[in-house]
């Protein structure tokens, strides 16, 4: 091999490298701004909402073993169904809570950009820091807003 072909090999997989990371992260939920966030359990969920809803109740999260243990805490709205949203919230929410009280203070919040650029409307209890069920009730009157807006 010449260096030139050495080079190209090392470019492409230099560029296949780097996209894979970008793919992964955007995976775990880091998507750039305006972009959905791919997310792995999405034919999982759609297979185990039989009735076609876009919700889950407990015996359709069976399908989903993961989610069927944590039903309840996903669950912050009480309604007795969780939709893929509420799993996607609960499972950053983990991740972030680094110190497993329940809660993000702003430093566990950082990097999850939505919750951090709206940290003061999300703390209704003004306790300094936020909940689960603080983020989702924040995230759905969002959504509400908006899809009420079109």
């Amino acid at each position: 091999m010449n260096s030139a072909t050495v080079a190209v090999f090392l470019a492409s997989a230099l560029a296949m490298a780097s996209s894979s990371g970008f793919a992964a992260k955007t995976a775990q939920g880091d998507a750039p701004a305006g972009q959905k966030n791919a997310n792995p359990s999405t034919g999982a969920f759609a297979a185990a909402d039989r009735d076609n809803s876009g919700m889950l109740d407990k015996m359709e999260a069976k399908a989903m073993p993961e989610v069927a243990a944590r039903f309840d805490a996903i669950d912050t709205d009480r309604n007795g169904k969780i939709s893929q949203d509420e799993i996607q919230n609960h499972e950053r929410f983990s991740k972030k809570d680094q110190n497993a009280d329940g809660a993000l203070d702003r430093s566990e919040a950082k990097g999850w950009w939505i919750v951090s650029r709206n940290f003061d409307a999300m703390d209704t209890d003004n306790g300094s820091a936020v909940s689960l069920t603080e983020i989702n009730a924040y995230m759905s009157a969002r959504k509400l807003h908006f899809a009420n807006a079109k």
